[in-house]
């Protein structure tokens, strides 16, 4: 099994989406939170569980949807 690792810059993305959630629905935002980091979560299990990023077509960057957002990643 390999670790998970964010990058600040994505950190920092992840709490600027959800501030952004926030200011219409507070509890929504600290749900897609906890959606974002169990999802990368399981990555560590299942690294090439998300679909390949279409516009770059490699490998070894994927991405996982949740809701109208995407987190993107490198295996």
């Amino acid at each position: 099994m390999v670790g998970v690792t964010w990058a600040l810059q994505a950190l920092d993305d992840l709490e600027a989406v959800c501030l952004f959630i926030a200011r219409d629905k507070p509890g929504i935002a600290c749900i897609f939170a906890n959606r974002a980091f169990a999802a990368t979560d399981r990555l560590a299990e299942f690294p090439r569980s998300g679909r390949i990023v279409p516009e770059l077509g490699r490998e070894d960057v994927r991405e996982i949807l949740i809701q109208s957002y995407r987190i993107i990643y490198r295996i």
